[in-house]
């Protein structure tokens, strides 16, 4: 169910302080219902500029998917990273997306954010947590 507090919760464990300081680079990513991987490639690439000098700010533009993907592929190698994939809606956008992203076994994670119970059970290699609809006072806090 959408407006229940999913991209809250991630966002906050996101920006919380002991997982900024675990983490070298932190990005995030919106796919949202209309999916553009353009945009998801040009998002983590800000997310890395912000804060690493690794990347320098090319001309994006003339530069194909596949050489986005590439260099984000490289910005994140030998760092220990946190991807939040926020509000995917498909599995097939999941594996089009989860390739950019390499395990090198160093404690680097990707949370993803969805409503749709099959596509966290499809990305996930443990148990989803489940959001329950909160009561007013809880949401509004």
């Amino acid at each position: 169910m959408g407006g229940i507090g999913k991209t809250t919760l991630t966002r906050k464990a996101h920006d919380n302080l002991p997982i900024r300081y675990h983490f070298d680079i932190r990005v995030w990513v919106t796919i949202s219902q209309e999916y553009r991987g353009r945009n998801v490639l040009l998002d983590a690439l800000h997310c890395i500029l912000k804060q690493t000098n690794i990347v320098k700010e090319n001309d994006y533009d003339t530069m194909d998917d596949c050489e986005l993907a590439d260099l984000v592929q490289k910005n994140l190698k030998g760092s220990r990273y946190l991807v939040v994939v926020d509000d995917i809606w498909s599995a097939d956008v999941w594996d089009s997306r989860r390739v950019i992203f390499p395990n090198y076994n160093n404690g680097s994670r990707i949370l993803l954010t969805t409503r749709e119970t099959e596509v966290a059970i499809y990305a996930n290699t443990s148990s989803p947590h489940e959001m329950n609809v909160l009561n007013l006072e809880n949401s509004w806090k």
